[in-house]
Formats: structure tokens, sequence, C-alpha cells
């Protein structure tokens, strides 16, 4: 059978002798054989390829075959090659040298037979695969020995008559008794009885790996916490035949120390979470989830812990205010992007389990990152500013009406002095008028157009003494009113507006006027800016109507104005009354009229609400009277 990856190398001085070998073991065993003659060329040989059998003669120039076995058993690299002592002698001495130094047979010469040489390499390159198996085995093994030894767990290992066999320096450092001590001992006796809770019965007994935790009080050390996984033993030829028991020991004590921290932190920190007013939350942003809740959630928002932790976190974004849902979308989108080197702080709205808008102040920072430094989760508290943000709208409110305010008496300054300049020519074009009246024939035909003149020379009297009166700073104290005069006074000084727009007023005022403790000039200002309001810059948007009706509902006055112009959207509603200091464009007012509107509404106690039926816009005016029955000031103490 050839064996074309077999190498046999031949060093032997006769030249005949070693050609004849050569030839015969590679024609007849189908080996490859490489004669050399000098030893010198020896070590070059092997270096150059692998050879499986080495025929060396004894007596070589220079040296013996002796001496280099001795180097061959030297040299890791040879130290396994199988070699053939050749002679010319047959020695016993030389024989015996040769076996000791290593060579696994001894030939000699002169009784050569050429038939036994296949058996004889055959069994050199089986005594090589045996030694190299054994030395891979002692290998392995000593490797294994070594991870054992320098395991961090402690390893023991027990056989079929729970008999310690195995016990590791990681088991000498833990448990404080020598290898030699423990070794031969009954597990039970020996190890076992070391635990305050032995186990009942070994691995062995079980089909399955043991796993727990045991603890035990170690001489120097005190109380050591320890977990314990036992398993089966398999070994034999095929692996599966049962041998013993191993318990694999890590030390936990440290751990356990840590739990009984954390919970001792965890019991101090709920308690902590349950007294703050407000929410705290961690928000797993890979998740979409949110990890954790206090309990506030409950009273503040009125959803359960269960609730919030359940839902995805987009579905409770689906919670927000429609206006600022986008900006917290991308403010938590932004974590991902680029984390944050402070705390964020986010404001919005979100809808509580009884369908109301709560603002919510939310300050957020990172609470843990991946190992690349990206962020996890975050850690926030969240406030409710509810009150906080209608006191902040009331104060805008207020800032915007004492802003209107000094700008109307700016503008009242400035229409004094110009009705005060008007009003001195008027005065001497209406006595002038008269006094041509009186002069003329009853009959005579310039008598018209003279009454005419003065007719609308009163009547320009009259719209200027309004504005001296309008331009006058308000009254702090109420007084009772008819609510019609106030509406009245308001379409005369809007009435040229109006006109110039081609918009007709139709009016249902209830008779007698309902009765209103309140301040005049601000009733008036109220009813100016509506109607100013009404009139939007875009005429393509301007209403051609507009309907005003009074009347008296249960003790309180109720004013509706409403108009056919641009109809407004639910959107817009929402913010109608808010006070916008950029223009709405071609939406209503130029950004405050409305917010003035509903600050006076409320320095009177009443409510304003705009609404569209039928095609138009309505606005509803709702003010308590506080007027009785017989026209005075009612009496609250009563």
């Amino acid at each position: 059978m050839p064996h074309p990856d077999k190498r046999v190398l031949i060093l032997d001085d006769d030249a005949a002798l070693g050609s004849i070998l050569r030839d015969f073991i590679t024609y007849t065993c189908q080996y490859e054989a490489i004669h050399i003659e000098h030893p010198d060329n020896l070590w070059q040989t092997l270096a150059n390829g692998k050879f499986d059998v080495l025929f060396l003669d004894y007596k070589l120039p220079g040296s013996n075959g002796i001496e280099i076995l001795e180097r061959l058993y030297q040299n890791p690299s040879y130290r396994n090659l199988p070699v053939i002592m050749m002679t010319g002698e047959g020695s016993e001495t030389v024989a015996a040298r040769a076996i000791q130094a290593g060579a696994i047979d001894y030939l000699v010469k002169t009784e050569l037979s050429f038939e036994m040489l296949p058996a004889l390499i055959e069994k050199a390159v089986q005594h090589r695969a045996i030694q190299q198996a054994i030395q891979e085995a002692r290998q392995k093994v000593e490797y294994q020995a070594m991870l054992l030894n320098n395991s961090r767990d402690a390893i023991i290992c027990w056989d079929l008559n729970n008999i310690i066999t195995y016990w590791n320096q990681a088991a000498e450092r833990l448990f404080g008794y020598s290898a030699e001590f423990m070794l031969g001992k009954p597990v039970f006796e020996a190890y076992f009885s070391l635990f305050e809770q032995p186990p009942r019965r070994s691995a062995a007994d079980e089909n399955a790996t043991m796993l727990g935790e045991r603890r035990f009080r170690h001489p120097q050390r005190g109380l050591i916490w320890i977990s314990s996984q036992i398993s089966r033993l398999y070994g034999g030829e095929d692996g599966r035949q049962l041998i013993g028991t191993m318990d694999v020991v890590r030390d936990i004590t440290l751990s356990k120390q840590e739990q009984e921290t954390l919970a001792q932190s965890q019991h101090f920190i709920k308690r902590i979470l349950e007294t703050i007013p407000h929410i705290i939350y961690i928000i797993h942003l890979r998740e979409n989830q949110v990890r954790y809740i206090s309990p506030k959630v409950k009273d503040l928002l009125g959803y359960a812990i269960e609730e919030v932790e359940a839902a995805p976190f987009h579905e409770i974004l689906g919670c927000v205010h429609p206006e600022d849902e986008e900006r917290v979308r991308f403010h938590y989108k932004n974590y991902l992007k680029q984390p944050p080197l402070q705390a964020l702080t986010i404001e919005y709205r979100l809808k509580d389990a009884a369908g109301q808008w709560r603002w919510l102040r939310n300050v957020e920072t990172i609470f843990s990152l991946d190992g690349v430094g990206n962020p996890v989760e975050i850690i926030g508290i969240c406030e409710d500013i509810t009150s906080r943000k209608e006191m902040e709208e009331k104060l805008s409110a207020s800032q915007v009406y004492v802003t209107q305010t000094a700008r109307m008496a700016s503008i009242g300054q400035l229409a004094a002095s110009v009705a005060h300049q008007i009003s001195n020519p008027l005065t001497t074009i209406i006595a002038d008028t008269q006094l041509l009246l009186r002069s003329l024939p009853k009959d005579d035909e310039q008598a018209d157009s003279l009454k005419a003149i003065l007719s609308a020379g009163w009547r320009m009297q009259e719209v200027i003494d309004l504005l001296m009166k309008f331009s006058q700073p308000a009254s702090s104290v109420k007084q009772i009113i008819a609510i019609n005069d106030t509406i009245s006074k308001a379409i005369l000084l809007a009435g040229s507006h109006l006109r110039s727009a081609q918009i007709d007023l139709h009016l249902n005022l209830s008779e007698p006027s309902p009765l209103i403790l309140g301040y005049e000039q601000r009733l008036v200002d109220l009813w100016v800016n509506l109607l100013l309001a009404e009139h939007p810059a875009d005429p393509d948007h301007s209403p051609r109507n507009i309907w005003i009706e009074t009347r008296s509902a249960e003790g309180d006055i109720l004013v509706t104005i409403s108009d056919d112009g641009r109809p407004i959207s639910p959107q817009e509603m929402e913010t109608l009354f808010e006070p916008q200091l950029i223009p709405r464009g071609a939406g209503r007012g130029n950004g405050i009229e409305l917010s003035l509107c509903r600050e006076i509404v409320r320095q009177h106690d009443g409510s304003i609400q705009v609404s569209n039926q039928e095609g138009r816009t309505v606005f509803t005016i709702y003010l308590p009277s506080g007027v009785d029955g017989n026209g005075r000031e009612e009496d609250l103490n009563n």
C-alpha cells in the first residue's frame, strides 16, 4: 500500500548499503526515502522536511550514532522521531546504549533481512503516532489542570462512592482546607457538613443540574455566602458513562451584602419618592417603554402605575396636546442623536385620566449608557405646573391690558388734543350757520342747505364730545349703567370703520336696557374691540353683516355679537383669546384685542366664548348684572 506522505531518512556512510536501503524502502514499502552519507548533512536535512523514521548508522565520520541520538533527544523538535540504530557489529553493549539513548530498535548489518524492514518501519511509524497521541493527551491534561487550578471558582469533584477526588486551589482558598486534607474523604462528611443547610442528595441522583445558594462560617472571615452548581460528570470511551459529580462554587458574599444594601436603599428611596410631590420616572429609549414611574402619577394625572408602565412610550406621547406633540417627540429623539451634557427641561400639555389638559414640566438627564457611550435610559422629574401656567396667563393678559390701556391713554390724549382743535372752528361754524338761518326769510331756498350744515355740525359735535369722554381715564369705581348705552357709544366710535368696509349692522337690543354694575369705559372698550376684531384686514374675509343682540338671562346679561365672515377653525379657537404680539395675518384683530376683551370680561366676573353656528361666527358674552329688580346694587350680604 503506497504511503506518499511518509518519509524515511537514512544516515549511513556506506554508499552502497544506503542506496540499497533507499531503493528497497521506496519501491517495496512505498515510502519516500532519502539517503545521506555524512552527519554534517543530517541537521539541515531534518530542518528542511518532516521524517517519520530515521535509520542511523552507529559508526560515522567524526561521530557515532549514540552522540547523534543524545542530540536528537535534547531537541524538542526531534525528540519523538523514531530511530533504528544500525551497526556492523553485533555488540549487545552498543544495542543497550542505543535503546537507552532513545532508539526503538537495533539492526546488525551482517544479519540484516530486507523482508523484515516493512514491519519494522510500520512499527516505528505506529510508535511515533502513539508517542504523539500520548504527548497531546498529556498536554491536554496539563492544560485542563492549569485551567482548573487558575479558575476563580472552587471546583470539587467526587466519585460514585461519594469520595472526594478533586479539590482545586480556588477551593483551598475559599474553604481554608488543602487538597491533601480533603482528597479521599466522604463528601457529605468532609464537604457538605461545612454548610448550614447541606443538600440532601447528590447531583448523581438527579437528572438535572442543581443550582442553589448556601452559606457557611469561615474560621477567619466569618459568614460566607456561595452559589453552587452541582452537575453530573461523564466519561468512558463514548463520554456517556456516569463517573461522578462536580460542584462549581463561587463566593457571592459581596454580592449578597450589596443586595441587602440595595434592598435597604430601595426601601429608603421608595419612601422618599412617596413623599416627593412630583412624578419620578425612568424611560428606556430603545425599548420605547416607561421602566419606572412613581405613585404620584395616580394623584396628579389619575393614571395607575401598571397602566403607564404597560403602555408603549409612543402611546403616552399620543396623549400630548397636538400643538406640543412634535416638539416633545423631537425632544426625545434628540437624546438618541446626541446625548446632552446637562439636564434638559421641557414644558407641554398632557391629557389626564379625566380628559383635562394639564401643563407639565419635565427635567430629565441620562440615567444609563451602553458600552459605547450612547444613552439607554433617562430619568426625569415631572411637575404639574397647570396652576402656574394659569397665573402666567392671567398675568400676561393683565400686562396686555395695561399695555393696551397705556396705548389707549396715549391715543386718548392725542384724540382729545385733535378734538379740541376741531371743536373751536366747529363752534364757529354752528354759530355762524344759526345766524345765517335767522337772517334769511323762512322761504329762502338756501335755508335747507344751512339746516343740513347745522345738523351735520351738531352731529360732529356729538362725536367730538363722545371722543373727549372716551379719551378720559377709565373710572376705577363701578357704576350702574345701561348695557345698551355702552353698545351705542361703541357703535358711534367704530361706525365709520364699519361703513367704510360696507358692513351692515343689525341690532336687536333688549328694551328696557339691562342694567349692569360695571366700568362704563371698559365696557365701551370691550364692544369697540370686538367690532374692530370682526373686521379683518383682508377684505376677502371681511363680513358683510354683523348682528348684535342683548337680553337678560336669569339675573345675568347675555350679549351676542355674530358675523358672516371667515369661519374660525377649531385649532384657532383654542388659542383665540391668547395674547399674540405678532398679528394673526388673515385672522381676526391685530393680535391683542381679543385677549384684552377676555380681560375686561374677567374684570366684570363674566365669561366670553366663541363658536361657529349655522355659518356665523358667534361671540357670546355672559356678564353678571349686579343690579336688583329695583335698579339698585345687589346686597350680597342678604
